[in-house]
């Protein structure tokens, strides 16, 4: 069956009595990229790494699916989270390009294909090649790591914890270029977590925003920053941050006027000056997630 995306039906998670994410929907196109964004606290990357299986652990409270191309995935096998590795961090610009081959079984002329697609064939020069791999410069290095996860493990749904942060203007278009081309090469559904707005416009595909830890909008990147739906959205992109209550926070009068979307309450329901709002109904982690707990082994319906 052909993949045509990666669908997150109802994630959530609560951590001991705390609830981080509530029933989260995105659906990340193949070949195409999903950014979501939102202020420091919503769980971005709580969200990646419950995807990336590193949330099932002791005290933690998972539930929701994962389906890619109409397939439920067990939980916990989902992701690939992009992340360094130590070696590659130690070593020589020469020991990462091993790497790299040795994770593709690559030939050096397949090789130098690979650093292409990845703008990183400069990097095979006599002169780059026993740098420290520390000595490179972030957006190489970067690249060199989404290169190996890549190459690696092949993913279906790759994930990107605020790739671009510290990047300069250049570097940021330079990384969102080649990252949009291996999306296209290599039909991978990504999905990408960032505080930085320059970067998600540039991402291009979808951007979802996520406070309260709810999705609280989704559109095509250009209407969202835009064209906003939602007052919270309007907020964060005028002034890069929005209200973020806990999802079991219980509701402040101000704020449910002023985004009810906070809340679950549709724009239509705003209560008017006066009118006491409808309180958030507390929330049990216990009956709220269709548990996969973490001490029995995670399984998955046939």
């Amino acid at each position: 069956m052909t993949v045509v995306s990666a669908d997150i039906r109802g994630l959530s998670l609560a951590y001991r009595d705390r609830v981080i994410l509530q029933s989260v929907d995105l659906t990340v196109r193949l070949g195409g990229i999903h950014t979501v964004v939102g202020p420091v606290g919503a769980g971005k990357t709580s969200l990646l790494r419950t995807l990336a299986g590193q949330n099932f652990r002791p005290g933690a409270e998972v539930g929701g699916e994962v389906w890619i191309g109409g397939e439920r995935l067990a939980p916990g096998y989902t992701g690939t989270l992009v992340a360094p590795q130590a070696a590659m961090i130690a070593g020589t610009v020469r020991s990462a390009l091993a790497a790299l081959g040795f994770a593709g079984g690559r030939e050096r002329n397949s090789l130098e294909d690979l650093l292409e697609t990845f703008d990183l064939l400069p990097l095979s020069q006599r002169e780059s090649v026993d740098r420290p791999f520390l000595d490179l410069p972030t957006v190489d290095a970067r690249l060199v790591v989404l290169a190996y996860a890549w190459i690696r493990a092949r993913p279906r749904l790759l994930l990107l914890d605020d790739p671009t942060a510290r990047l300069q203007h250049a570097e940021i278009f330079r990384y969102c270029e080649v990252l949009r081309r291996v999306c296209r090469l290599a039909d991978t559904a990504v999905l990408v977590a960032t505080e930085d707005g320059l970067s998600a416009r540039e991402f291009g595909g979808e951007t979802s925003l996520l406070a309260g830890g709810r999705i609280l909008e989704t559109q095509a990147t250009p209407d969202f920053f835009q064209r906003p739906r939602t007052a919270v959205a309007a907020s964060y992109i005028a002034t890069g941050t929005c209200p973020n209550p806990p999802p079991d926070a219980a509701a402040d009068p101000g704020m449910v006027t002023k985004f009810p979307e906070l809340f679950g309450l549709p724009v239509a329901d705003r209560p008017t000056r006066g009118d006491a709002p409808t309180p958030r109904t507390p929330i049990d982690p216990a009956q709220v997630f269709a548990t996969h707990r973490t001490d029995r082994p995670p399984a998955c319906d046939p």
